[in-house]
């Protein structure tokens, strides 16, 4: 994702471009490392003072020389040790190290000292809050982003007049204004003052139930009230305690309501920009912000984030939004007893086929992402086996493997011990056979493994 994440984001970098003098580098060092920058789509801690002289004096304009690292990515510091288990303290350890570098601090990252907004000057928080300061040539189109990502979280909100909602990082708070005139009772929690500040200006010149609160991710504003929906709109990345603010989600979300993350930076796979399960990003737009304002930029592996949610008791849904808009919905509601897979949209990390009437089939390797809290002690797993022919499935949880031998059109209820838990369940078939193989003139090319009905969660 190369384009700067959230209105915030962009505002800051509009609110002070030109503000900083570049810094003293000769011409001929400056057009070497653009020249190698755009040879090889890579740049070291070396080149990021030049980065971040190119963004502040193009901003992202086209046709500039910030072409020169517009894909392009940070090469990784030699110490930097991949392979740790991304939920240790060493892990997280060694993401903060990194971020002193790149920030060019010696010293701990400190949300409330570091996550504070860039000068804004003079804003009507009234007639032109958020995106509408800006009057660049993307600025059009950029608002699109927002507005496709307000009505996502429209549409997958399931509220009514007179339930509340809480955002986090909620800048200028566009969507949560926008819930309070539709009616619900919406709280605000900001890092920064200022944003605070803005809200309550909006809150009371539209007279709505609109209440922005000073304070970190996780804390609830309103202490032992339960809201009907808890949403990030491109601000969760910034949250870098997100471990220990997933379980806090849980206290804090009412016993039907749901957690909506809109826009933030899932990647379907490690790549260039986040090569680890979690992380800061490292294209070239984050790295020069994070060194500029000295932001924890992140980025995260959909299937990491979302077993985090699972693990911590909930259950995982996505909706996607227009393509190359980044505008994706993913929702997290208190998890079943009985999770029905004939029901509701799984990501595609976890590699189902699409629902239908009584479940849905698996593909050679299809997980489901499970609970880990002490709150049960089986597993059961209802299954058929829908082929002409007998099958085994390998269930595996944990460090448990199961071979369960399936008779053609056979159905199974599966028990799986789970006094020691595992992540996810995944079920691993030796072949599959399309269904036009064995069907004729079956138009059906989808790899079929074992059609599972449910996972029920059992002792609860």
């Amino acid at each position: 994702m190369l384009t700067l994440s959230g209105t915030l984001k962009a505002l800051r970098a509009v609110a002070t471009r030109g503000r900083h003098p570049p810094p003293k580098s000769s011409g001929a060092s400056r057009e070497t490392a653009a020249e190698r920058t755009r040879a090889t789509d890579q740049f070291g801690l070396e080149d990021v003072k030049l980065l971040v002289e190119t963004i502040v004096r193009y901003d992202l304009r086209r046709d500039t020389p910030w072409d020169n690292y517009r894909t392009s990515h940070l090469i990784l510091p030699d110490w930097f040790r991949h392979g740790l288990d991304p939920l240790t303290a060493e892990y997280a350890a060694q993401q903060q190290r990194l971020w002193s570098v790149i920030a060019g601090v010696d010293r701990a990252y400190d949300p409330e000292f570091d996550e504070q907004e860039a000068p804004l000057g003079e804003v009507d928080a009234i007639r032109r809050p958020g995106y509408y300061i800006r009057r660049d040539a993307d600025s059009v189109i950029d608002a699109s982003e927002h507005v496709i990502a307000t009505g996502m979280i429209l549409r997958h909100c399931r509220l009514k007049p007179g339930d509340s909602a809480l955002e986090y990082g909620a800048g200028f708070g566009a969507i949560a204004l926008t819930l309070a005139r539709l009616g619900i009772v919406v709280d605000t929690v900001d890092i920064s003052r200022t944003f605070c500040d803005y809200i309550s200006r909006q809150a009371e010149f539209f007279q709505v139930p609109l209440t922005p609160f000073h304070g970190k991710f996780g804390w609830n504003p309103r202490p032992g009230h339960q809201y009907e929906l808890i949403y990030f709109f491109q601000s969760f990345h910034h949250c870098a305690d997100f471990l220990n603010v997933i379980p806090d989600l849980k206290q804090h979300l009412a016993p039907n309501g749901r957690v909506l993350l809109v826009s933030e930076p899932l990647m379907r796979t490690e790549d260039a920009c986040v090569p680890y399960p979690w992380g800061l990003k490292l294209d070239a737009v984050s790295v020069a912000q994070m060194r500029r304002f000295h932001w924890f930029e992140m980025g995260f592996t959909e299937e990491f984030l979302l077993r985090a949610f699972a693990n911590a008791g909930f259950s995982v849904q996505q909706f996607k939004g227009p393509p190359q808009n980044f505008c994706d919905a993913y929702q997290f509601e208190h998890r079943v007893d009985c999770i029905d897979l004939s029901a509701g949209e799984l990501p595609d990390c976890l590699g189902w086929n699409l629902p239908e009437p009584g479940g849905r089939w698996s593909t050679a390797r299809s997980r489901l992402f499970v609970d880990i809290t002490p709150v049960f002690s089986r597993l059961l797993v209802k299954a058929t086996n829908h082929h002409p022919f007998g099958q085994t499935v390998e269930i595996e949880y944990g460090r448990l493997r199961l071979h369960e031998r399936f008779k053609p059109g056979e159905s199974k209820e599966i028990i799986i011990p789970a006094h020691e838990k595992g992540r996810e369940v995944i079920f691993q078939t030796p072949a599959h056979v399309p269904a036009s193989d064995y069907f004729r003139k079956s138009t059906d090319t989808r790899s079929l493994g074992i059609f599972v009905h449910s996972l029920s969660y059992l002792d609860v």
